[in-house]
C-alpha cells in the first residue's frame, strides 16, 4: 500500500509483530498504542528514508533493542510501557538476541513476550533455566500451542543441555545447525508437524521425534555387507550388548517418566531399535504409540496391536489385565532375552519340533549353569553381565503387569550389583518355533528378528 498515509489502530487487542512497512513510502502516522503487540521494532521502520511524523507504540509488549528514531524525520515518538531489553539505545545481551530470534520463528507469541522482557534471560524469563554462571542450560517450550518453525538460532546457545519443543504445532524441518551443540543431551520435538530428514545428531543426544509422521530417519552407508546375515556373536561383545540394553531401558524410562506426558511405545521389537555406527541405540517408529497423563498409564485400545512374540499378554487378551506402561516393560524384556539368547548354530539339546518356549529355554540354561557357556568362551566379567541380564530379564515378563518392575527399576537393577537381584520364577507357557537370530546389514541396524510369545508368574518388589 504505497499510498497509505495514516494508520490508527490504538486501543485494540491486536497481537503479533509489526510487519515490514518499507513499501509504505507515504506513511506519516503510525498509531499502535495500547495493544498486545510483540517482537522487535523493524529496522525498516526506524531507518525509513521517508519522513514519518508520528509513531506511537506505547503500552505494548515490544522486545529487543530500544529503537532509535531520527528526531528530525520523526519528531513525535512514544515508546513507554514496553519490554525493550535496555532503557537506552544499544544492542541486547547476546542471549536475549538469540532467544528473540527463536521467538521470531514462532511469530513472537504473546505468551513468551509477557516474561521475555529486559536484558537478562536468567532472571524472570519463563521456560528458561540457567546455571549459576548465567549459561542457558534448558529451554522448555512444551505444550504451548506454538506455531511456526524451529529457529537455527538455537545453535548460538552453546551451553544448551536440553531443548523441549514437544506438543506444539511446529512445521518445517529440524535445523541441521542444532547438531553442532556439543553439550546437547535431549532434544524433544515430539508431537508436532515436522517434516524432512532428521539431521545426524551425535549418539549422545536423546532425540525424541514421536508424533511427526513426515519426519524421515537419516540413511547411513553400511559397513557390513547387506547380503551377509551375521549372527550377533560375530559383531557385538557382551559388554556392548549390556550397554545397549541399559540405553534402551533409559530411553523407555524417559518416555514413561521424563516427558510432560507419558508416552507408551507399544511396539518395542528388534526392528524398532536402531543402532548407529557406534552401536548406540535409538527407539524408533512411534506409529502405535499412545499418550496419557503423566500420573496415569492405563490406555484403551481396540483390537490387538504390536508384533506377535513381543507384545504383552494384556495386548492380545484383556483377561490378563489392562494395557499400560508395563506392556512396554514386557516387550522390552523379550527383546533383551533375544540378545541374551544369541546363537550361532549351536545345539541347545532340544528338538525344533518340540517348539521349546524361548524364555523357558533361557531359564533352563540359567538353572543348569549353561547360559554363560553356550555361545562362546566368556570372561568372569562377561559371565556376570550375562547372568544379570538374564535374571533381570526373567523378572520383567510377569504375566501380571502389576508384578513387573517399572523401567526406572529395571535401570536400577541393571546398574546395581548382581547379588541384589532375587531369583526369578520359572516360565510356564509354550510358544511357536522361533527363526534364527540375524542382523540386517545397515549401519542403523535392526537388532534381531525373532518371534515368540510368553507368560510367567511371580513378582518382584
Amino acid at each position: 500500500m504505497p499510498q497509505l498515509y495514516d494508520v490508527n489502530l490504538e486501543g485494540n487487542s491486536f497481537e503479533g509483530s509489526i510487519p515490514d512497512l518499507s513499501s509504505c513510502t507515504n506513511l506519516r502516522f503510525l498509531m499502535l498504542a495500547n495493544n498486545r503487540l510483540t517482537g522487535v521494532v523493524p529496522v525498516s521502520l526506524v531507518q525509513n528514508d521517508k519522513q514519518i511524523w508520528q509513531v506511537s507504540l506505547e503500552n505494548n509488549w515490544f522486545q529487543g533493542p530500544l529503537p532509535l528514531f531520527n528526531k528530525t524525520q520523526t519528531p513525535l515518538v512514544s515508546l513507554d510501557g514496553n519490554g525493550f531489553c535496555l532503557n537506552h539505545s544499544g544492542p541486547c545481551d547476546h542471549r536475549v538476541t538469540t532467544l528473540l530470534q527463536v521467538a521470531d520463528k514462532f511469530g513472537y507469541p504473546f505468551l513468551l513476550a509477557k516474561s521475555w522482557r529486559g536484558n537478562n534471560p536468567c532472571q524472570g524469563w519463563d521456560f528458561i533455566m540457567c546455571d549459576n554462571n548465567g549459561n542457558i542450560r534448558t529451554v522448555n517450550l512444551t505444550n504451548l500451542n506454538l506455531m511456526g518453525t524451529i529457529s537455527p538460532a538455537f545453535q548460538s546457545l552453546r551451553d544448551l543441555y536440553e531443548v523441549y519443543l514437544g506438543g506444539n504445532k511446529l512445521s518445517g524441518s529440524i535445523p541441521e545447525r542444532l547438531t553442532t551443540l556439543q553439550h546437547l543431551k535431549i532434544l524433544d520435538v515430539s508431537n508436532n508437524n515436522l517434516s524432512g530428514n532428521i539431521p545426524p545428531f551425535s549418539n549422545k543426544v536423546n532425540l525424541i521425534t514421536a508424533g511427526n509422521a513426515l519426519l524421515r530417519q537419516p540413511h547411513f552407508q553400511a559397513n557390513i555387507p547387506s547380503n551377509a546375515p551375521l549372527s550377533p556373536a560375530s559383531i557385538v561383545d557382551w559388554s556392548t550388548l549390556y550397554q545397549i540394553t541399559i540405553s534402551i531401558a533409559r530411553g523407555l524410562d524417559y518416555l514413561h517418566r521424563g516427558c510432560n506426558t507419558r508416552i507408551l511405545h507399544l511396539d518395542i521389537k528388534p526392528q524398532n531399535i536402531l543402532l548407529d555406527e557406534n552401536f548406540s541405540p535409538k527407539i524408533a517408529n512411534f506409529g502405535l504409540a499412545k499418550i496419557c497423563k503423566k500420573d496415569e498409564s492405563i490406555v484403551s485400545i481396540l483390537g490387538t496391536r504390536g508384533t506377535p512374540g513381543y507384545i504383552a499378554p494384556e495386548m492380545f487378551s484383556r483377561m490378563y489385565g489392562r494395557i499400560s506402561h508395563k506392556s512396554d516393560v514386557y516387550s522390552y524384556e523379550m527383546l533383551t532375552l533375544d540378545m541374551i539368547g544369541r546363537r550361532k548354530n549351536y545345539d541347545t539339546g532340544e528338538s525344533r519340533s518340540d517348539e521349546l518356549y524361548f524364555p523357558d529355554w533361557i531359564y533352563k540354561e540359567l538353572v543348569e549353569g549353561n547360559i554363560c557357556t553356550k555361545s562362546m568362551p566368556n570372561t568372569e566379567e562377561e559371565n556376570g553381565i550375562i547372568t544379570k541380564m538374564t535374571l533381570v530379564g526373567l523378572w520383567r515378563i510377569q504375566i501380571n503387569a502389576s508384578n513387573r518392575p517399572s523401567m526406572s527399576k529395571v535401570v536400577e537393577m541393571l546398574e546395581g550389583p548382581l547379588q541384589s537381584i532375587p531369583y526369578p520364577p520359572k516360565p510356564v507357557v509354550s510358544s511357536p518355533t522361533r527363526p534364527p537370530l540375524q542382523f540386517s546389514g545397515a549401519s542403523h541396524r535392526k537388532l534381531y528378528e525373532t518371534n515368540s510369545t510368553e507368560e510367567v508368574n511371580g513378582s518382584i518388589k
